[in-house]
This record gives C-alpha cells, sequence and structure tokens, in this order.
C-alpha cells in the first residue's frame, strides 16, 4: 500500500521570511518601493494572518494520484485571500494578475515566474 502525503506547508514566519526576501529582489529598487506601499493593506492582511492551520483541512481534497502535482494549499488559500481583498470576481483574470503583477505572486506565496 502506497500513502500520499502532500509535502508540509511552511510555518507563517517561513511565508514571512519568503515575502521579504521576495519583496527585496524585485521591490526594494529605485523607484519600485511605491508599488509595495500601494498595495499595504493586502500586505498587512496576509503578514499578520497565519493560515498554517488551514492546511489539515485543505490537504484532504487533494488525490494522490490526478492532475498535476500539487501546490502549497496554503498559498492557493492565500491567494484566493487576495482575489476577495482587491475584489477580483474572475479566477482567470486572478491568475493573468498574478504573473503580470509579481507583487500578488509574492504575496500569495508563489515565486513569481511559478505561478498557478
Amino acid at each position: 500500500m502506497v500513502i500520499f502525503m502532500l509535502k508540509s506547508s511552511r510555518s507563517h514566519q517561513e511565508f514571512q521570511q519568503f515575502v521579504v526576501e521576495q519583496l527585496k529582489v524585485h521591490y526594494f529598487l529605485p523607484g519600485l518601493t511605491p508599488t509595495v506601499l500601494l498595495h499595504q493593506r493586502e500586505l498587512a492582511s496576509v503578514w499578520v494572518t497565519d493560515l498554517s492551520k488551514v492546511a489539515t483541512i485543505l490537504n484532504n481534497s487533494y488525490s494522490p494520484n490526478k492532475g498535476a502535482p500539487s501546490r502549497d494549499p496554503v498559498d492557493l488559500f492565500r491567494s484566493l485571500l487576495l482575489m476577495e481583498l482587491t475584489q477580483e470576481r474572475s479566477i482567470d483574470d486572478w491568475v493573468n494578475n498574478l504573473k503580470a503583477f509579481p507583487i500578488w505572486a509574492i504575496l500569495s506565496g508563489f515565486h513569481p515566474n511559478d505561478v498557478p
């Protein structure tokens, strides 16, 4: 019998460190810092909202042998939270935003060059 397990989600502290590192790379450059300030409400929301316990609930929704390799369910959930905070109603448009604007990918927990 093979038991499938998702890789464990990172801790909230690890997510915060990821955000700091990625913002340094992509936005803390001359002329780009105002972009982060424009989205300070969303940044503050994901910064203080620890979703790590959501992983236990969401992991049960994953199939061990169907579809593409799994993504961290907490990052996906966080991305949906950001979608709601920005009042985006279309998942297709949200995915386009994740790809076009690195800040949304970063705040979701994705590397800007690797979004779902």
